[in-house]
């Protein structure tokens, strides 16, 4: 494979002298590789898996990595990347291609080979093996000099036209299509889209393997080979780990001979696309999952089916870190906790149906369906609601505390409503027996008076507060001196104060610890108000806002109801003495 990787014996077949050259062909099937021989990690050198293990962490650097594409080790050994390329402009718009990067075991010293597993019809790539050709980057490979990014650039770069324009035919492993690609680029175009589409397929879903292509038992399916369901579960903890253990690095330099520019980094816009994308491939791989499980089985579909699903869950982690954190922490975190999300659904079907040990004989149950439109269900809904930008995660995720806020007003509500219940009760004759069962249930605690009191005049208090929470996102939206993710964390934080309020309330009350909540959500009330201020004086508004031009009055009523929200919040407070 390393040979051909630098242009050396791959060969491929070329049409008639009397073919057109303006009709477009279907690229060949190429048959698949033989399967690569696993190596033991204990038995490959430490300097090799020292090499790796720290150029993986690197591709953890904002620019290490190509924007678009998306690597994970593979499960079986760290030699093997598994990688996803998204091609976003050019011949290729709108390609997701597969490919899979295998380290020599003696790495740094020889270069890794790229094999694309998904039907390219490229100059660099081979229609037999898929096999991609680094001789026009690295010839000679120079291991002091050449790093794993600098193979990644060179994949995403061979897909552009300058570097399609520079090629030579001894480099290319499909000389076809370098031929077509200057005498015929009607041609080539049309085969390069033919590749976009072919890569979406359904016949880049449902392989030659899958369960209603080939035999079937007429029983259960014994793992004998391999443990399927360990496979994926360690590939599943794999990008739970790295989710939520790999930091969060900042640019570095990289070497002079990398293609990279300056920067690389993606709009929001394009990650997203990706994502998505990403979302949609596993979507497809847990319906296949879900298909190869209908009676009777075959053990080859059902672990070939939940080997892609758990190899994208590394590329979906990857694609997660991939946000920036200068696009903003909230839209940064939402990719990793729908990724999380994912991931948690799909190893609890793998740890649900497949068996845990080899030689077992595993028979889907029968509400196998159920389990897999549960994934499909968290699948559906992610996608439709990750949000576009860090404003609409802010957004989201303030919605989410105001929700919060107004369950604790209710259950605030219900206090009052159950004991001013009781007062209303307490003269009316009852069972003696009937009451030791009320004592027992609701253990005995009841509002004393002074508490009923006390609870009524905190509840308008926190309502005022609850309605200002949920007025204050907009203002925060527009505000042009106050950062939206440093709103959030105080949001964050007020519902935590909120919540201890209101359980500081239930019976027996402690007016220390009532006052202490109470003073930490005003205190976030006092922060609201001086943003607001600052606002005013940024805009040259009044301070009192009492506006004796009528036609300012509409472009002020956002600041004129702060005015009235802070003038009643300030009189509930002073109420009680908070």
């Amino acid at each position: 494979m390393l040979a051909n990787a630098f242009g050396g014996t791959a060969t491929t077949s070329r049409p008639s002298k009397n073919a057109s050259l303006d009709t477009p062909k279907k690229p060949t099937t190429r048959t698949p590789a033989p399967p690569v021989i696993q190596t033991p990690n204990s038995e490959v050198a430490t300097e090799t898996m020292l090499a790796i293990s720290s150029e993986y962490a690197a591709l953890g650097h904002l620019n290490h990595c190509p924007s678009g594409m998306y690597l994970t080790p593979s499960a079986e050994s760290l030699l093997i990347w598994l990688g996803v390329l998204f091609v976003h402009q050019g011949y290729y718009a709108s390609s997701v291609l597969r490919f899979r990067v295998t380290f020599p075991q003696d790495y740094p010293q020889h270069p890794p080979a790229v094999s694309f597993t998904t039907d390219v019809f490229h100059p660099l790539v081979s229609q037999t093996d898929g096999t991609f050709a680094l001789a026009p980057r690295f010839s000679p490979w120079m291991p002091k000099d050449h790093r794993v990014f600098d193979v990644l650039y060179w994949i995403k770069t061979a897909f552009k036209k300058p570097a399609l324009d520079k090629l030579n035919e001894k480099d290319c492993l499909n000389k076809e299509a370098l031929r077509l690609y200057h005498e015929s680029p009607s041609s080539f175009s049309a085969l390069a889209l033919q590749t976009s589409g072919l890569s979406q397929s359904p016949s880049a879903l449902f392989d030659s393997d899958h369960p209603q292509m080939g035999g079937r038992s007429q029983g259960g399916v014994v793992f004998r080979q391999m443990a399927a369901a360990d496979l994926a579960k360690t590939a599943c903890g794999q990008a739970l780990k790295a989710l939520f253990q790999q930091p969060v690095l900042e640019a570095t330099p990289v070497s002079s001979t990398s293609e990279q520019g300056s920067t690389d980094t993606p709009p929001v816009s394009v990650l997203r696309f990706d994502f998505t994308s990403l979302l949609t491939l596993i979507d497809n791989n847990i319906t296949k999952f879900g298909m190869s499980l209908k009676p009777p089985l075959t053990g080859a579909g059902v672990v070939k089916s939940i080997q892609g699903a758990s190899a994208d869950l590394g590329t979906l982690a990857s694609c997660a870190l991939s946000v920036p954190p200068s696009a903003g922490k909230a839209i940064r975190k939402e990719f990793i906790w729908t990724a999380q999300e994912v991931i948690e659904s799909i190893q609890a079907l793998v740890s649900g149906l497949l068996p845990d040990s080899e030689g077992k004989e595993f028979v889907a149950p029968d509400d196998y369906l159920r389990r897999v439109g549960s994934v499909h269900a968290v699948l559906d809904k992610v996608r439709e609601s990750l949000s576009v930008d860090n404003a609409s995660a802010v957004e989201k995720r303030w919605a989410q505390d105001s929700s919060s806020l107004d369950d604790a007003l209710r259950e605030c509500k219900e206090m009052i409503d159950e004991a001013e219940s009781a007062k209303e009760g307490e003269d009316e004759e009852e069972d003696e027996e009937e009451d030791e069962w009320g004592d027992m249930l609701e253990g005995g605690d009841k509002m004393t008076p002074e508490e009923l009191e006390r609870t009524k005049k905190v509840y308008p208090l926190i309502r005022i507060i609850a309605l200002l929470h949920r007025k204050a996102i907009k203002f925060y939206r527009t505000s042009s001196n106050i950062e939206l993710d440093e709103a959030l964390v105080r949001s964050n934080a007020l519902v935590a104060s909120f919540d201890d309020v209101v359980a500081s309330l239930s019976p027996t009350h402690e007016p220390d610890v009532i006052n202490s909540g109470l003073s930490s959500v005003l205190g976030w009330v006092k922060q609201v108000q001086t943003d607001v201020d600052m606002e005013k004086v940024e805009k040259s508004l009044p301070t009192s806002l009492k506006l004796d031009d009528p036609s300012k009055a509409s472009s002020d009523s956002l600041f004129k109801w702060f005015a009235t929200c802070f003038e009643q919040i300030d009189k509930a407070s002073k109420n009680l003495n908070v």
